[in-house]
């Protein structure tokens, strides 16, 4: 999704969605009831996504449903992810099941990497030895990687922590504040490195992802209060 749409649409769309599918699952499978707020909460949600999805910019039209399909798809998954992980952490150790869940997404990947000609290309690909500058800039991916891997990690153990403390769609409601975040940050690398994100930061568009962060702020603190 991020390969055909902007960071803060992308991810504030997903910050939106994936509240309600936590919902949807919990409900069917962990028999979560939600009170009359939540329902308004929802709404505003969908509103939100509807609102982030409207892009005026008349080139990415074309790619929106390639970057939207995905996002929906990633989260149901996401939902489903933590609502089982909430099962799990009520009926096992904490630390046990994280670790036995950290084995399995490893292998999960390593098959990937093992069935994909892509991948294994890619991977095989950062740790060639050819020309000097294309050593630099392996080196360079190599740290972007290593750095994202490192605070990607931590931020996936406190998230687990949390669901094991409460309710996985409060959690994941109260993840959506970060999309706030991301918004701010893009605003402020784009003054340095425009070409960096490809962020549409024109009035129009600015104003549309403004007003979709707000309602899903919103949507996320009367999901809270109902929780």
């Amino acid at each position: 999704a991020l390969e055909y749409g902007e960071a803060t649409r992308v991810l504030s769309v997903m910050g939106g969605l994936v509240p309600i599918m936590s919902f949807i699952a919990a409900y069917i499978f962990l028999d979560e009831r939600l009170g009359e707020l939540a329902l308004a909460g929802f709404a505003i949600l969908i509103l939100a996504t509807v609102v982030l999805t409207i892009n005026p910019k008349k080139l990415s039209v074309k790619g929106r449903p390639k970057w939207l399909i995905n996002i929906i798809v990633a989260s149901v998954i996401f939902g489903l992810q933590s609502v089982l992980a909430k099962y799990v952490f009520d009926n096992y150790h904490f630390i046990s099941a994280y670790s036995l869940t950290g084995i399995g997404a490893g292998v999960y990947l390593l098959t990937i990497a093992a069935s994909s000609n892509h991948v294994r290309n890619e991977i095989s690909g950062m740790f060639a030895t050819k020309k000097a500058n294309n050593q630099a800039t392996r080196s360079n991916q190599l740290s972007w990687i290593l750095g994202n891997t490192i605070i990607g990690g931590l931020a996936v153990i406190l998230l687990n922590l949390a669901i094991s403390l409460g309710s996985p769609t409060l959690v994941n409601a109260l993840r959506g504040v970060q999309y706030a975040g991301i918004f701010i940050i893009a605003v402020v690398v784009a003054q340095f490195a425009p070409k960096l994100l490809d962020e549409d930061l024109s009035r129009t568009s600015v104003l549309l992802k403004i007003t979709g962060i707000i309602l899903t702020i919103n949507g996320i603190i009367l999901l809270a209060l109902s929780v």
